[in-house]
């Protein structure tokens, strides 16, 4: 059985998919599976991960919601100790991306889980560029100081254990699994405080981050810190038209097809 399991939920998401499956594929910790949790795609998502050792989970696409996907992702998993949570467009940054997530469990006992520091995917807009260069910088530049790669997190708050790339573990999830009532986001927020509050940790690590953004404007992001701010209390999945994000499209509405100039470079 393998020791992790990575959780994909995709629809829709043949620009990106294949260098999310093939960054993963070249990972040096090597005791994993993958899964994708497809909720409907129509593109050539299902296609291009058939090209790569991953198993496929079907939802329907009217049942969708954040926590749901993850939620069946993991009942399908094999992993004996943790569960990796994966957008379908969040890239991991580098070959050793896994192995240093991983190897956060180690620091503590009472660790719940790890995350990491995101970046702008190429080409985004650049109100994406700034923000997320912003937010990354800043925070290598607070581990820095401190001589670390890392930092523990023992109080919840925005972003915590962002579930577009975060570690979890397997013994806590089966005693509270993904809260299915933070049907439109707050999912990994709401998981990370339920176990702060009986005194476990999360890692930020920064060699667990990963290229991942929307194609936001001022007006979106304007929009996104509406909603973020929403979903600290549970709600409803709703449509979210103003993100570039096929989760949150009309079932039916597709994606456009990645030309091969806009890949990411490996090892960025």
């Amino acid at each position: 059985m393998p020791e992790t399991s990575i959780i994909i939920r995709t629809r829709n998401e043949a620009r990106w998919i294949g260098e999310v499956l093939g960054r993963l594929d070249g990972q040096t910790y090597r005791n994993f599976e993958t899964i994708l949790v497809d909720s409907g795609s129509t593109d050539e998502t299902l296609e291009i991960a058939s090209r790569f050792p991953a198993r496929i989970i079907h939802i329907a696409p009217e049942t969708f919601t954040y926590p749901s996907a993850i939620n069946a992702g993991i009942r399908a998993a094999y992993a004996t100790r943790y569960y990796c949570i994966l957008s379908g467009h969040s890239l991991p940054i580098d070959s050793n991306w896994l192995a240093s997530g991983v190897a956060k469990f180690s620091v503590a006992e009472n660790v719940l889980g790890v995350y990491g520091p995101t970046k702008a995917l190429p080409n985004s807009t650049l109100s994406d560029q700034l923000i997320h260069t912003y937010w990354y910088l800043h925070e290598l530049y607070t581990l820095k100081r401190k001589g670390l790669t890392y930092r523990i997190v023992d109080r919840p708050g925005g972003g915590v254990l962002g579930f577009t790339n975060a570690l979890i573990r397997k013994d806590l999830w089966e005693q509270y699994p993904i809260n299915e009532a933070f049907a439109s986001g707050g999912e990994d927020g709401d998981w990370a405080t339920h176990w702060m509050e009986r005194g476990y940790v999360a890692v930020k690590d920064s060699g667990f981050t990963v290229h991942h953004s929307h194609n936001l404007g001022p007006r979106g992001w304007w929009r996104q810190w509406r909603h973020w701010k929403s979903t600290a209390r549970p709600g409803p999945f709703v449509h979210l038209p103003y993100r570039n994000d096929p989760a949150h499209r009309p079932h039916g509405e597709n994606e456009n097809r990645i030309p091969e100039s806009n890949k990411v470079p490996k090892n960025t």
